[in-house]
């Protein structure tokens, strides 16, 4: 199936699942875009919230993976992101890699009235995969970044332009510490492994490392041999989806740990 084909069999699934969708259209590709992108979100909020009953957050992500996958009225495979984040709750969110703004949109929706999503990309990147393959994540000419986020959700979004191997670690610093980390940017063992890397120094213990397309390099394995570290992955529609959990202090550690804080 070629890229155009592609495209058409998408157009025509969102029109028969959200015909409120078509005046939008006429108002350009923008507006549709941003209005489809509600759409989903008011589904996922509908349908697809994952019980309290559930507290392991591994098990959420496989739930929430699997559950918006099979929904063919998803649109983006990583629609898993809103009932994910909405049932852990995560406070302070970093991102890499946004395009459209689709993940940006389905995070921002889930998050708090008073948490953040701090975003960066690079425009219009072309790059070699691990395999050889050249890839472009350009955008189409008459489309700007995170133009799919609702309005009503960007005062909570700090969109930062430029290389991640550059940009990401003065944000940490910045941030200090970290709940949840989404990597969706350049799909190469380099890139991937140094964020891998950087957020995990920021996360906190039982915060979460979510990374789209893991069967694109093996920077995904190679990590979890390097931490250790509790996981899980899922394979949607279109990619492969997986995650990391730093461990939980324990008990006694975080007595310690608050004890020192006292005194300081």
């Amino acid at each position: 199936m070629n890229a155009r084909t592609s495209n058409i069999i998408t157009i025509a699934r969102a029109l028969a699942h959200y015909p409120r969708v078509i005046p939008f259209l006429l108002r350009g590709r923008e507006a549709a875009n941003m209005k489809l992108a509600e759409e989903q979100i008011r589904r996922l909020r509908r349908r697809h919230l994952i019980s309290g009953s559930v507290d392991d957050p591994l098990e959420i992500f496989r739930l929430s993976a699997t559950l918006t996958s099979a929904d063919t009225a998803m649109l983006n495979d990583n629609a898993f992101l809103l009932p994910l984040v909405e049932r852990i709750k995560p406070a302070k969110v970093v991102e890499t890699g946004v395009s459209k703004g689709v993940s940006s949109a389905f995070i921002l929706a889930a998050l708090g009235a008073k948490d953040d999503l701090y975003s960066i990309d690079l425009p219009n990147k072309n790059y070699v995969l691990d395999s050889g393959a050249e890839w472009s994540d350009a955008l189409p000419s008459n489309m700007r970044i995170g133009s799919v986020v609702p309005h009503t959700l960007r005062n909570r979004w700090h969109l930062l332009l430029g290389d991640s191997r550059r940009v990401l670690s003065p944000l940490l610093d910045a941030l200090g510490e970290i709940d949840f980390f989404f990597h969706d940017s350049e799909h190469t063992l380099d890139c991937m492994l140094f964020e891998y890397r950087e957020a995990w120094k920021h996360l906190r213990p039982g915060g979460l490392i979510i990374s789209d397309d893991i069967d694109w390099s093996p920077a995904f394995d190679q990590f979890i041999r390097e931490t250790g570290a509790p996981h899980a992955r899922v394979k949607c529609r279109n990619s492969e989806k997986g995650a990391v959990l730093k461990p939980p202090l324990p008990a006694a550690s975080k007595l310690r740990k608050s004890c020192l804080a006292e005194r300081t």
